[in-house]
């Protein structure tokens, strides 16, 4: 290793950081992701493809390699296995030493890196940071994971969530994997199980990674039966009247709330939903949806400040009620005489006698 290892590392920091200056930021993002040594007969680095390997996507990488193979010339060929070995070496004492340079300085620069708003930057950084996270989880662990995570676990949950390419779900798990490593990273990464759930569920079909990580985290829900077992019957968009707010089910229908304000009544009957009912009486969203036991009524809560109570007949319901709450409400529960919900300030509002709308206390 060069005695100004320490400085040429200071300063591919401090260019990383230099806001100022995107293109600079850029070239030393570029850089680090070059420094895992492998790259095509061109001179591209195949840091990326090797990682889309590691995660189970081997298709890129071999389309890629087969792309190169054919451009070499008979007479070059290497020993590949002596080759490979020697970059192995070189890709962990580079990730070593990147990665331990400051107890993780690195990752920070990183962290501000994936956010920003020039796409060319925030790629080369999550590329980076992947590389040396999944590194780390091969590397003898210093206590740099940690740091690790604390830097970058966010933001590699925001990009598994936010990404429309299956390639860059499949590198953030492969750095979500890596942090798993750690008891502390496995429940730091349990706490995001509702925001990862989806996107996990929709990725194990293609992605070994994803049915490995919905295992792990299984293992230490105490509903994982519950979650693991069961199976997607259908999908139905809505997004003609924005996000699904709320949801009640009784018996073989289904009530769904809108933020533009509709309830759609659904038949549920079979493998098969259909729409027998859209009504528009809220002015806002429709937060919460709650049913009586006896199933004959069902409760609607609004941002408009609103509750609405409906008669549910056979095929669609009747607003029969309406009640002035006041505040926004965010999430009403109704039983027998008694209705509380959260408004838009702290605490709890409860009621007593909701037909009547008299308050019990609050």
């Amino acid at each position: 290793m060069s005695i100004y290892r320490e400085e040429a590392v200071d300063a591919i920091i401090s260019c990383l950081r230099n806001s100022e200056s995107p293109a600079v930021q850029i070239a030393a993002a570029e850089t680090i992701v070059a420094l895992q040594g492998r790259f095509t007969a061109s001179g591209k680095p195949l840091t990326r493809p090797f990682l889309l390997k590691h995660a189970g996507l081997e298709r890129s990488y071999r389309l890629l390699m087969r792309k190169e193979q054919l451009s070499n010339i008979s007479g070059e060929l290497k020993d590949v296995s002596e080759e490979e070995r020697a970059a192995d070496a070189w890709e962990r004492k580079m990730a070593f030493v990147l990665a331990s340079h400051e107890f993780g300085l690195l990752f920070e620069a990183f962290s501000e890196g994936i956010k920003s708003r020039h796409a060319e930057l925030s790629s080369a950084c999550f590329v980076a940071a992947t590389w040396l996270i999944y590194m780390l989880g091969v590397l003898p662990d210093t206590g740099i994971r940690g740091a690790a995570r604390v830097c970058l676990l966010s933001r590699f949950i925001s990009i598994f969530k936010s990404a429309k390419d299956i390639e860059d779900k499949s590198l953030s798990l492969l750095a979500l994997k890596s942090f798993m490593q750690d008891p502390e990273g496995l429940q730091d990464l349990s706490s995001y199980m509702k925001d990862i759930w989806k996107g996990l569920r929709e990725l194990k079909r293609c992605s070994p990674l994803a049915i490995e990580i919905l295992k792990v985290l299984c293992e230490g829900q105490g509903s994982s039966a519950d979650l693991w077992n069961h199976k997607e019957l259908l999908q139905v968009d809505s997004s003609e009247n924005g996000e699904v707010l709320s949801i009640a089910c009784f018996k073989d229908k289904i009530f769904s709330g809108h933020s533009d304000g509709t309830i759609k009544v659904w038949n549920g009957r079979g493998n098969i939903l259909h729409l027998i009912q859209e009504i528009r009486e809220h002015t806002k969203a429709v937060t919460s949806l709650s049913i009586l036991q006896s199933g004959e009524r069902l409760y609607s809560g609004s941002l408009d400040k609103t509750a609405r109570v409906w008669s549910i007949g056979n095929e669609v319901i009747h607003c029969i009620q309406v009640h002035d709450m006041k505040d926004q409400v965010h999430n009403l529960v109704v039983a027998n005489s008694i209705s509380c919900f959260i408004p838009q300030g702290a605490g709890v509002k409860v009621y007593h006698q909701f037909h009547s709308n008299f308050p019990f206390c609050s």
